[in-house]
């Protein structure tokens, strides 16, 4: 997965942006992978609020039954809670 280990080294190197372009290209056959999902959210988290709320929701209907899908919600909770969103 050449995409997944690109997006892990843009992401150490904290080219938020280019994770998320390596997340959104064309090729749309690993963003429904679970660590691709991750690395897209905390992407976004750095990117937009905006960004961040539809990863988390896309997350959220993909791996409903995730235990970490909630603690990411309740991040976004409070970010809202602040007016941050």
């Amino acid at each position: 997965m050449a995409a997944m280990a690109e997006m892990k080294k843009e992401k150490l190197l904290g080219n938020f942006k280019a994770v998320k372009e390596s997340f959104d290209t064309p090729d749309t056959r690993y963003q429904q992978n679970k660590v691709m999902q991750v690395y897209n959210i905390d992407a976004c988290r750095h990117l937009d609020n905006n960004l961040y709320r539809q990863a988390l929701e896309n997350y959220g209907k993909l791996y409903p039954d995730a235990t970490n899908g909630y603690l990411l919600m309740l991040d976004m909770y409070y970010l809202n809670r602040a007016g941050f969103t």
